[in-house]
């Protein structure tokens, strides 16, 4: 049976806020998942195999049906590793600014030709 992302979602939650700050769950040998304070932050780890953080990603509008048994798995085997909470989301909020300043100069240079 398949588990909703929601529940998956809300079960992960709980287990990381029972963590002290810093601990990230290590739910494939590419993806983590970390409790930023308000929810749960999911992040891809750089293919050249250092363990540091990609981007982040949503797991329901990107991957859910493709990994969702290999995450549901986690949650019987849980596997954690202890990562600085400063930095975990210090990456990820960069990734997305680096995406909101890129928004921002392809629209002004498509509103301002040449």
């Amino acid at each position: 049976m398949t588990m909703p992302f929601s529940e998956f979602d809300a079960r992960l939650a709980v287990l990381l806020r029972d963590h002290i700050p810093g601990i990230s769950a290590e739910l494939t040998d590419f993806a983590v998942a970390y409790w930023d304070g308000d929810r749960v932050v999911y992040c891809f780890l750089r293919d050249d195999g250092n363990g540091k953080l990609d981007e982040e990603f949503d797991p329901n509008r990107y991957v859910w049906a493709e990994w969702h048994d290999e995450f549901v798995a986690w949650l019987a085997d849980p596997r954690y590793s202890a990562r600085r909470a400063a930095r975990l989301h210090e990456r990820c909020a960069a990734v997305r600014r680096g995406r909101l300043i890129a928004a921002i100069h392809h629209t002004a240079t498509r509103a301002c030709p040449g």
